[in-house]
Formats: C-alpha cells, sequence, structure tokens
C-alpha cells in the first residue's frame, strides 16, 4: 500500500477511518480521504500518528479497491500494543480532567512542568489555584502535554518557542471553546487553557453591574460619535467582556463594526472580527491601517499596546471613528498617563479621550455558607464606612462548604468605576497633568471609585470587606 512502512499504524486504522496513506516525512502524514471527512477525525488521527495530518480528497472507489486488496492486518509487536493502550488512556485521562474543570467553574486549567513532580495539573476557580489530583502519578507528563499541543493544532516538535491554539469541546451537550498557550521553562512546557463559553458570556451591558448613576454615564459615552473609549483593570478582570458588550450596544445603531484581537475570545456575526498574526507582519498597527480603508463607524482594538498602535488609535479616533480598546492600569485616572507614558501628545490625550472604564473582579460570597457577623470598628474605619451608611445593615463572612470548595465564595463580581472626560478636565490635562489637580477635580464629579462600589456590594451582602481591602487599594 502507498505510504506504508514500519511506523504505519494498524490496518484496522486504516479501513476504520477509510483513509489511504499517500506520503509521510518526519513531521507530516499525507492521506487521501473522502468529501465526509471531518475535523474530529483529523484530530482523533493526528493523536494517533503523533504527527500533522495534510488530506487530498480522492475518489471513494479508488479507497476502497486499495483496501480490499489487504484482508489481514500485519501482526503488531507487544510493545505497540501497549502503547497504543497507553496512549488511549492519556487520552481519556485528558478528557477527565478538561470534563471535571468545566463541570466546577474552571476558568482556566494550567499544565505545569516541575522538577518534584512530572505534572501539577491546577484549576483557576473565581481567580483561585485549586491543586487536581491525578490520582494515578505514573501518566507522563510530556505525553499529556504532546496530546494536548495536538488537539490545539500546534508544532509538536516546536518546544523552545511559546505558541498559541485553540480547539472545541462538547460536554453534556454544551459547546465551548479551549484556548492554549505554550510557555517553555527549564522543567519543559507548561501550558494553560482557559475555557470559554460564548453561550454564558452576557452581551447585556446594562446586566454587567452598573449601578443607575453609573450606567447613565456610561451611555452617554457609548453614544460618543468619536473619540477614544478605554476599559482599564488587570488581566483577568473582565475587560474583554465589557467591550464585546459595548459594542454589542453599539450594534443596534446599524453600524460597520470592526475588531482587531488577539487572539479572539468569542467569534460574533454582527462584528468583523481580525486575528494578530505578528508572524506574518500582521500586528495591530498594521491591521488599523487596512481597517481605516474600510470606512468604519466604530473600530475595537484588543489592547494598546505600543506607541505605534496609540498614535493610529488616536488619529482613527481624531478622523470620526469610535475606538473602544483597553490597558492595563490600576484606576481610570492613571489611564491619561498611561498613553502620555507610550509617547502621545497631551493635547492629542486631551482632544481625543472621551472616558475611561476602570474595572476589577472580586469573589462573591457563597449564597449557601455566608455567614452574618458584627464587624470591628477597625474593619469599618479601613473603608471609611459612615454611620449612616451601616444603619440597620447585615455585613457577611465567607465561612466554607462543599459548594464552594470550603472557600467561602462562588462566582466573582465586577467592580466598576467610570471616569467622562469633561471639558474642565480637558482643559486640565492640557494645562497639567499633575495628578492631586486632576484628582481634586474628579472628586468634585461625585463619582463612584472602585473603593466605593466594593462598599457597595459589601453593603448588599454580596462580598466581604476583607475581598474589597485585598483588591481594592483604597484612596
Amino acid at each position: 500500500m502507498p505510504g506504508f512502512d514500519s511506523n504505519t499504524p494498524s490496518l484496522e486504522i486504516i479501513k476504520q477511518y477509510h483513509i489511504l496513506p499517500l506520503s509521510e516525512d518526519t513531521l507530516t502524514i499525507t492521506l487521501g480521504v473522502t468529501q465526509n471527512f471531518d475535523r474530529e477525525k483529523q484530530e482523533s488521527l493526528e493523536f494517533i500518528f503523533g504527527k500533522r495530518i495534510k488530506t487530498i480528497i480522492v475518489d471513494e472507489n479508488l479507497i476502497q479497491s486499495t483496501l480490499d486488496q489487504y484482508s489481514l492486518p500485519p501482526p503488531l509487536p507487544l510493545n505497540n500494543i501497549k502503547e497504543q493502550n497507553n496512549e488511549q488512556n492519556i487520552e481519556q485521562k485528558v478528557t477527565d480532567i478538561i470534563n471535571k474543570a468545566i463541570s466546577q467553574g474552571t476558568s482556566d486549567i494550567h499544565w505545569e512542568r516541575h522538577e518534584e513532580e512530572d505534572l501539577l495539573i491546577r484549576y483557576r476557580i473565581d481567580g483561585q489555584l485549586h491543586k487536581v489530583d491525578l490520582q494515578d502519578p505514573s501518566f507522563s507528563g510530556l505525553k499529556i502535554i504532546s496530546h494536548l499541543k495536538i488537539m490545539a493544532h500546534l508544532n509538536i516538535d516546536e518546544k523552545r518557542l511559546p505558541q498559541d491554539g485553540r480547539f472545541h469541546w462538547s460536554y453534556n451537550d454544551k459547546k465551548y471553546d479551549l484556548r492554549v498557550s505554550s510557555l517553555p521553562t527549564i522543567h519543559g512546557e507548561n501550558l494553560a487553557t482557559r475555557i470559554l463559553d460564548r453561550k454564558d458570556l452576557n452581551l447585556n451591558i446594562q446586566e454587567l453591574g452598573f449601578q443607575p448613576k453609573e450606567w447613565e454615564t456610561l451611555e452617554a459615552l457609548l453614544k460618543k460619535p468619536n473619540g477614544l473609549l478605554l476599559v482599564t483593570g488587570p488581566t483577568g478582570s473582565g475587560k474583554t467582556t465589557t467591550l464585546y458588550s459595548a459594542l454589542n450596544y453599539r450594534s443596534q445603531f446599524n453600524e460597520k463594526i470592526i475588531t482587531v484581537e488577539d487572539p479572539i475570545e468569542y467569534e460574533f456575526d454582527h462584528f468583523a472580527q481580525i486575528p494578530v498574526r505578528s508572524q506574518i507582519g500582521m500586528t495591530f498597527a498594521n491591521a488599523l491601517r487596512a481597517i481605516l480603508r474600510q470606512s468604519p463607524n466604530t473600530i475595537m482594538i484588543g489592547e494598546i499596546r505600543d506607541t505605534e498602535t496609540a498614535q493610529i488609535a488616536i488619529n482613527a479616533a481624531l478622523t470620526g471613528h469610535l475606538v473602544l480598546s483597553t490597558l492595563h492600569t490600576n484606576d481610570a485616572i492613571s489611564a491619561i498617563y498611561r498613553l502620555k507614558d507610550l509617547g502621545l501628545e497631551i493635547y492629542q490625550i486631551a482632544s481625543v479621550l472621551q472616558g475611561v472604564i476602570s474595572q476589577k473582579l472580586i469573589r462573591k460570597l457563597c449564597e449557601f455558607c455566608k455567614q452574618a457577623y458584627k464587624p470591628t470598628h477597625e474593619e469599618l474605619s479601613s473603608l471609611n464606612f459612615l454611620e449612616q451608611e451601616i444603619d440597620q445593615k447585615v455585613f457577611y463572612k465567607a465561612n466554607g462548604c462543599k459548594h464552594c470548595h470550603n472557600s467561602g465564595f462562588k462566582g466573582r463580581l465586577a467592580l466598576f468605576e467610570i471616569l467622562p472626560i469633561t471639558q474642565k478636565l480637558k482643559e486640565l490635562i492640557n494645562l497639567t497633568l499633575n495628578p492631586q489637580d486632576l484628582k481634586n477635580h474628579t472628586a468634585t464629579l461625585s463619582l463612584s471609585t472602585l473603593k466605593e462600589n466594593g462598599k457597595q456590594k459589601i453593603l448588599q451582602g454580596l462580598t466581604t470587606i476583607e475581598e474589597i481591602l485585598a483588591n481594592i487599594i483604597p484612596f
């Protein structure tokens, strides 16, 4: 049979998948396949072969007539049978780990190589890491990592450079996107798997947790015809969800919306989404230049990372586009200084910046076990609670039960701080970037800060004083 050598899997596999091996090199096997050959079969064969699969559509009768010539499969050596069983065990183990992660509400799975243990697996649940008991430590960490790389269409032979990939997953009749990134370390490759459930993504921006006054301010910003609107916060604080929800709100105006993302987390039908591919020159900056020739109304940039991207974003905002993007800062006012650090002129920032949304995620108290208590004077003073604020209010602390992995928390909440760039603030930015002057002015606007937003969540019985103090720097 064409392409067969001593390393080719058994004839049973060839007949089961109705394929015709044509050629093989160190990285790839080329197969003749029929029209109904799908992605799921290709992924299974890539795992079985341990190589990339390249397919060529051939006549089904040709495949059948060739396979009919081989009625008896060649005997497999005992070690090959053991190896095949081991691969099936690894595949089942990975499946069990992913399914358990989804069932427990995990956002990320970390597959880590360590000197002490071959492979450490941890789930990130509500922002906290929990070690997974492998039960059988004999599983090879290297083979589990290789299996995941094949699933995510990564180059299994490349172990020196980071890679990114993704694959689809089904569990309990729901479909998920799993995003995989690899990172070389001194003990081997580490993988991080982000679990994305598009159906659970809330695209109604009014349901993200804004207070009525905050929503009034944000709605006015989202109705702006042009300018720059930024969402700031640390990694994993839900900035992308807020951006997608803002775009969904803008889509009601029948606008042309284009996004540039690295990577694309969720796919939508009513946005034109462009993935960044730096290896072929499709950077944020180059994509933005191309976008401007498509006459969009609204542009979303996944992140402003460098001076070139920042400058093109500013130019787009100056020429009649509403530009939405993210920055990594601790609060809203710091975004102004971050743009200056990226090389933008003060007058540019003042002229195009329309507003900044700063956000952080905090853990939500478990409804099954949260416990009422009377906070101490020191606890109340730490967040400057006033007597009239706490009158007849019930405070809660975390306890822990089987529903929340004994952490006392189940789920997360977003805290928001919205800063509109008023005309007075634009004048102050042009005159001085003195932090105290800017903060004094924002104080006159009676805006809800992250700290004030956190206090409201405490008084609503949704979280604890300790959780707010651990995540929000009072100022």
